[in-house]
């Protein structure tokens, strides 16, 4: 009986050893799981940081390239306006300059053929003998009629040119009117037709 007693009672020590070691083993256990899912939970707190910095700048990103573009339109914009404004400055300029160079040639065509006013056939001027008055008169009458006879058929371009250069005035002038815009200085008119003119020379002599 002592010794079955001496069995019985190693056999519960051991199963108490075993049992204290399989139970120090699972809480060594259960203390590794807890050491990796407190590990984890903080691995995924930081990512969670890590994802809302990442997008906090994703935002700001796209709010910045939005702003960008936004400040390219409006450049493409003003960029548009200028060019659209520098070329109806052009397209001014060259209407204006076109305007001055048509005025200016018809001035220069106009002015050339008023001073062929006084190419007035001088044969009559070299067979007037002296003190013949009444060829003299006749010379004046004949000249002043070419004259009259020229601007007559050229009214119409010292009407342009007047209407060009005097645009704010009445332009409903008569020959006379018209001729008194562009003769005004009557003293070099006459130098000229002094230098020109073999009628001025026929005058005198009468």
């Amino acid at each position: 009986m002592e010794n079955y007693s001496l069995l019985m009672g190693a056999a519960v020590m051991k199963m108490a050893v075993e049992m204290a070691a399989g139970i120090q083993t699972a809480i060594t256990i259960l203390k590794g799981f807890a050491s990796q899912f407190s590990s984890l939970q903080a691995d995924k707190a930081r990512l969670q940081e890590e994802v809302q910095s990442t997008s906090s700048k994703l935002d700001q990103a796209v709010t910045m390239a939005a702003t960008a573009r936004h400040n390219a339109d409006s450049l493409k914009k003003e960029l548009d306006q200028l060019k659209k404004k520098l070329k109806e400055r052009e397209k001014e300029k060259a209407e204006a300059q076109s305007r001055r160079k048509e005025r200016e040639d018809l001035l220069h065509n106009s002015t050339l053929a008023l001073l062929e006013v006084d190419n007035i056939p001088a044969s009559s001027v070299g067979k007037l003998p002296d003190g013949s008055s009444a060829d003299a008169i006749s010379l004046a009458i004949e000249s002043t009629d070419l004259i009259r006879a020229f601007l007559q058929k050229n009214k119409a371009v010292m009407s342009r040119l007047h209407a060009m250069i005097l645009q704010k005035e009445d332009q409903e002038k008569t020959l006379g009117q018209l001729t008194g815009t562009f003769f005004v200085n009557t003293k070099g008119t006459i130098e000229v037709f002094k230098r020109t003119s073999s009628t001025y020379d026929a005058l005198l002599a009468f």
